[in-house]
Formats: C-alpha cells, structure tokens, sequence
C-alpha cells in the first residue's frame, strides 16, 4: 500500500528509535466512516448479454457505466452537505465505483435485438463522522436513481 503523503525527510541510514522530529499528517481516507453503497439497475443493450458486459469482450459497457456512476456520485457529493456546509461524504479514486454482476433479465415488453441487463453496482464513500451512515446511504441512494429518471445518468456515458 502506498503511503498517503510524501515523507518529511529524507530516510535514515541506521534504523533509530527515537520518534521523528515531525508528525506526519495523512489526509488519506481511513477505515472509519468507510461504506459500500450497493445498489442495482436494469440496462438494454443491442444484442450484449450480461457475461459479455462484465468481460469487456467487444464492448466498454462496464467502463462506460463506472464512468457515469462516478461523475454522478461526484455531482451528487459535491451538491450534498450538512448543516454546518461540509460534504455529508467523500469520494476516493483509491475505491472505484465496481460492477459487481450483470444477470440477464426478460425485457418487458420483449423487443427483437434487445438485451435486457441487471446492473449491480456498489460506490464506497467515507462518511463525515458527525453524520448518520443509514441517512447519507439513503440521501445517494436518492440521487443515483433521481439521475435514472431526469437523464443526467445517461448525459454521464461517454
């Protein structure tokens, strides 16, 4: 693993027991307020079925949709804050939106050409320790689905 900040000094030649003379702050995200959002999500697709999405093989689907979870997760973050004005949470590219399956669902109706794909994606945010994690789930939950119906997911796809 990476350290999160670059070191103050230059490293010792003989190991020591003495402390450093000075602290290191990391802004790196920790464990502490770390949540994995899982949700799902149902996609039409010319002719790709959902092992196809997940390989890549002839497509950038999955690629694609992480791209478009992504920029809305960060819209929604970037609009969404508590009372005192901070993000309710923060996003790291060190934890990527992931696809986690693809089943392959009936259209409803049935259309010739046409796969219909159940998505299921998770997000992991690290929440603001002053919030509630079941409300801040609840509040990008929200958004994630509000951006299905207004369009602003499908304006996210490259």
């Amino acid at each position: 693993q990476l350290p999160s900040s670059s070191p103050t000094l230059k490293p010792s030649v003989v190991p020591s027991v003495e402390p450093s003379v000075m602290p290191t702050v990391s802004a790196a995200p920790t464990m502490f307020g770390r949540a994995e959002i899982e949700f799902s999500y149902d996609i039409q697709t010319n002719r790709v079925d959902g092992a196809s999405i997940l390989s890549g093989d002839g497509n950038t689907i999955t690629s694609d949709l992480i791209t478009a979870t992504t920029t809305v997760l960060l819209n929604l973050l970037d609009s969404a804050e508590n009372k005192s004005g901070q993000n309710l949470a923060n996003f790291s590219e060190d934890f990527p939106v992931v696809i986690d399956s693809a089943f392959d669902i009936m259209c409803r109706p049935p259309q010739p050409g046409v796969n219909c794909v159940l998505i299921r994606s998770v997000v992991t945010v690290f929440i603001d320790r002053d919030e509630t994690p079941d409300i801040v789930e609840e509040i990008i939950l929200d958004g994630l689905f509000q951006s299905f119906s207004d369009g602003s997911f499908a304006d996210a796809l490259p």
